[in-house]
Formats: C-alpha cells, structure tokens, sequence
C-alpha cells in the first residue's frame, strides 16, 4: 500500500492510497473542516468520456507510437476484410465497407456480447449495412466506441458482430483464420471492460465519491489478480474470447467504471497511476510478446507459454460450448507458426505425452453436458479450470525424465480450414503403453504396488466408471505421471477413454519400477 498527498488540477491537495487490487483516493467534503490537510474537493463530476481523459488516451497513443518499437508496425496495415467506415464526428450513420485488401489503420473492439438480441451483419442484410447502418440502431458498446475511433481521428472500426457475416459458417471459418492478424494489426483496441452485455454504458456517467465524515473517497479497483478471477467490476475478463484478443493486439484500452487503463507491449498505465506494473495475468502482454512474438526463441519457452495460456483460458466462460478451440485458435495459430511440431484438439503432436499430464482443478466443478467437441484426451472436452503437472518446469528446459509410452498416430481431422478450429468426431491417439490395473482403495486409488494421487475428470460419478487402468507416462526425478483410463463403452476392447491424472511420489523403489520392462500394447484413446 501506497500514500501520497496529490495535486488536483486545480493545484489543491487530497490523498491517494494505491495497492495492487485498488486506489483509494480521499477528497474535502465542502464546508467540512478536516485535519488531513486535504483541500481538493472533487467537486467536478468526471466521466470517462471526459475530455480530460481523451487527452489522456491521446497521449498514451502518441507516446507508444512515437517510442515503442515492440509495438509499432511499418506503414499501414492491411485492412480485415471488412471494417465499418465510422465517418465523421456528427456522422448519423456508419456503414460496413468490403477492403478487397487495402490499407489502413484501424480499431478493434473487445466486449461482451451479452444474452440481449442485437444488429448483426448477416448475408441477407450485407448490402444494405453497406449503405448505411444508422448510428442509433447500434448498441451502445458500439456507439461509444465508435465516438473514441471518431476522437482519435480513426477512420476503420473491426467489430466482430458487423464485420463477420453471422449464421454463416464458411465467412465465419475464414475469418477465425485470419483473427490473429486482426488484433495484432490493430491501431487500437477498446475493451470495454465493465460492460456485461453490448446494452451497457461503455463509459461510466459519474465517478461517484463516498462521504465519510470530512472526507469523501473515489473507490477505483484495479484489474483481479489472477485473468479468471470474477470480478463483477470487468466482467470482460471473465470471456474466453476476449482473452486471446487483449495478448494479440499491441495497444489495448480497458475502459472500466473509474477509469481508463492503458496495457501495449512496452508499458501499462492507467489513470491513478497504480496499475502501471502488475495487471494481474500470469501471462501479460509483455511477456507474450517476449516469448512468442520474437524471432528464434527457445522451443521449451514456447511449449511452457502455451501451457500456461491453456489454464488461464480454461477458467474463462463460453456462451456457445462449440467455441472452445476457436475462441482460442487465434492464439495458437500465433504460436504453432513459430514452433510447428502439429496440433491436435489443443495439445502438440511433438510433445504430446507430456501435454497429456493435465488434470482439472475441482473434479465436483466440471461442466460435460454439451455435445461432443473434443475427444476425452484433450482439456477442450470438458469445462473447467486445468493445471499441467509438466509446468512446473516453465522457467526452464525439463530436467532428467524418462518418457513410458509412445505415440504412434494421431487422427485428429479439423472440422473446417482453420488448422486450429474445431475438430471431428472419431479422433484418436494410438499410444504404446502400459496398461497398470486400478484398484480403488477408501483414500485414492493403487495401480500395483504403486499408491497413486489420483484426481478424476468428473465427467462421470467415481463409483459409476467401472473398470480403470493407470497409463504411466512420464517420470522425473521425483515423480511417476499418467493418465487413468477405462475401456470405451460404445467400442472394441482395444479403444479407450481418458476418466483422470494420477501421479504417485517417487520413492527407493522407483527405479526399480520403471526398468522392470513390464509389457505394453497398443490401444487406442479416444
């Protein structure tokens, strides 16, 4: 926690109190006498469209243009294939306009589309959006943000809502292609971080103060700690979608109910002036930028960042379930061009054996009544918060292990031509393994002489699974990892299906276990 006595712009004093989580700052009450020496009284009432704040922006902008190489691009970029001409400041009306690949700078914007029906661009309405969309039909999320494009001299604005043609499968596949490169060219992004659904205010109208006695106080929280945290301030980052949105674009502007804050590749600002060091991601812009947007870098880095990209997005909330690899494919389609190595259903082909030592964090937490959209090896088949065990080695290369099954094949067709979409029902890995029977003791489960740690997927009661199998995978120094499995109900004897994680601490007798050359047999995990 932090204290300072501050200058309004009026040159009288009051109290700021910033930490981490929140700024407090302490103003006069008028005609109150207080001992805290506080002479500011706050008595203009200020909003987040204020012009004081668009200055603010202005400056951000300027600043990060002018001396921020990370996060500037050579000349203009090309255009997505559609953006909306947001015309002048007294424009009525906007209107979608088809690019055919020229240049421009433009915006993005990042928000919630909420549960209320709303306009959208659809096939049928195309040409008449690209006439003119008058300014009033839109939602307000939309209206505000096309007045910060219009404040900012920015011609283009990309909403998703209005420049993917909607309930059409074939324009939304080849532009969740492209999302990637939509965020990353980005001039700028708004995130409307406070607003629940496109109805909301982007904008807050006043920043009210709380009196106390002599002394009224502005509340002003900062962003949670953790990106699924909830937060009933930014129930933005509570999305999936927004989460790869607000890594790939170099300038983001978060526009919460106090203030605004300021997040590129080189700085992060807000208006209190206590949220510049620490957003709260485990992965922030900076750090995605430096590990998986720079040239040559470390395959290990790249494996640990996707790892842990994977759990902070697990967290996040769909409103359509089919959306769990899409909503993330911009983000690995970033990743898999610089370290390849094929992509199956959210794991790495090269490195899937490791990939495949997640578990859930909170078995009784875990939502699976949804259609089938991954198979049962891949964290994408189920909703819930997920941890890879491997990621304790994120600093670093994996130390001494010994890997215990192998990969033979792997059938995990796409749905459509994005190569990190949706995938096909039927896929499979044909994995070499062991296949250790499981005994279910009062406390855990022992697959032989091993006493395993075992923590179930919870896509089914424990005692409703019937016969289970240990498929050792990986050792360390200090711990034997592996998947739990049962025989698939619906297919042959040698087709199985992931139920859980197991690991069991390794002790004197581990070698032993690991080079006893117990027999393996192929199988196939569905």
């Amino acid at each position: 926690m932090i204290e300072m006595i501050c200058k309004d712009n009026n040159g009288r004093s009051f109290a700021r109190i910033g930490g981490a989580n929140a700024t407090v700052d302490l103003f006069a009450v008028p005609g109150v006498p207080n001992c805290f020496g506080l002479t500011s009284t706050n008595a203009e009432p200020q909003t987040t469209s204020s012009p004081l704040t668009m200055a603010l922006i202005s400056k951000w902008l300027e600043n990060c243009l002018d001396s921020h190489p990370k996060c500037t691009h050579e000349g203009d970029p090309t255009l997505p294939t559609r953006v909306l001409d947001v015309g002048g400041i007294s424009s009525k009306s906007v209107k979608v306009v088809e690019t055919c690949g020229g240049n421009g700078r433009y915006l993005c914007l990042s928000y919630c589309w909420g549960k209320s029906e709303f306009i959208k661009t659809t096939r049928k309405n195309l040409d008449d959006h690209k006439i003119a969309i008058q300014f009033d039909s839109l939602p307000q999320v939309f209206q505000d943000t096309i007045e910060i494009a219009r404040t900012l001299g920015i011609r283009y604005v990309w909403i998703d809502a209005l420049c993917i043609l909607q309930n059409d499968e074939q324009d939304w596949e080849a532009e969740s292609k492209i999302m990637a490169d939509i965020y990353h060219r980005s001039y700028l992004t708004v995130a409307a971080a406070s607003a629940g659904s496109v109805d909301e205010n982007c904008f807050s109208a006043t920043r009210d103060t709380i009196i106390t006695g002599p002394v009224q106080s502005l509340f002003r929280p900062h962003f949670p700690y953790q990106a699924e945290e909830t937060n009933e301030c930014f129930p933005m980052r509570t999305r999936a979608w927004t989460y790869q949105e607000r890594l790939l674009a170099p300038r983001v502007l978060y526009i919460s109910r106090q203030e605004v804050l300021w997040e590129c590749f080189e700085e992060k600002n807000c208006e209190c002036g206590f949220s510049t060091w620490y957003f709260g991601d485990v992965v922030d812009k900076s750090g995605f930028y430096d590990k998986c947007l720079q040239p040559a870098q470390e395959d290990y880095m790249l494996q640990n960042m996707w790892r842990q990209l994977v759990m902070e997005y697990s967290a996040l909330n769909l409103s359509f379930p089919a959306d769990k690899l899409p909503a993330l494919s911009a983000l690995a389609n970033t990743i898999f061009d610089r370290r390849g190595g094929g992509y199956a259903a959210g794991l790495w082909i090269d490195t899937l054996v490791l990939d495949l030592c997640w578990s859930v964090t909170n078995t009784y937490e875990t939502k699976c009544d949804f259609p089938w959209r991954a198979p049962t090896w891949s964290w994408a088949s189920i909703d819930s918060p997920i941890y890879f065990h491997i990621v304790r080695y994120y600093q670093q290369e994996i130390g001494e292990h010994r890997i215990h099954a192998e990969v033979r094949e792997v059938y995990c067709p796409r749905q459509g031509s994005n190569r990190t979409g949706r995938v096909v029902a039927g896929s499979y890995i044909a994995l070499n393994c062991e296949l250790m029977p499981v005994q279910q003791k009062n406390i855990g489960m022992q697959a032989g002489s091993l006493d395993l740690i075992s923590i179930l997927d919870g896509r089914t009661e424990n005692d409703a699974i019937g016969e289970m199998f240990f498929i050792p995978l990986y050792s360390s120094d200090d711990t034997l990892s592996g998947i739990i499995v049962t025989p698939s109900a619906n297919s042959t004897d040698n087709q199985f299906e992931r139920v859980g994680f197991a690991y069991f601490v390794c002790d004197s007798q581990t070698e032993a276990f690991v080079n006893r050359g117990a027999g393996k047999r192929l199988i196939k995990l569905i």
